[in-house]
C-alpha cells in the first residue's frame, strides 16, 4: 500500500490525476450542473476527454 501511495504522489506532483474509466453519477451530475447538457452528452464528453489525455 505504501508503494501505491507513493506512485499516486508522483502522479499528483506531475499535475495528473487518476479517474475512473467511466464517470460516477456524481461526476455526471456535476457536468450537467455546469453545462446544462444531458447526462448522455456529459458521459460522451468525459470519454472524449479521456481519449485525448496524455
Amino acid at each position: 500500500m505504501t508503494e501505491a501511495l507513493g506512485v499516486l504522489d508522483v502522479i499528483r506532483r506531475a499535475g495528473l490525476v487518476v479517474v475512473p474509466p467511466d464517470p460516477t453519477d456524481e461526476m455526471v451530475e456535476a457536468g450537467i450542473a455546469v453545462s446544462g447538457i444531458g447526462a448522455d452528452r456529459v458521459r460522451a464528453v468525459f470519454q472524449a476527454m479521456l481519449a485525448a489525455a496524455p
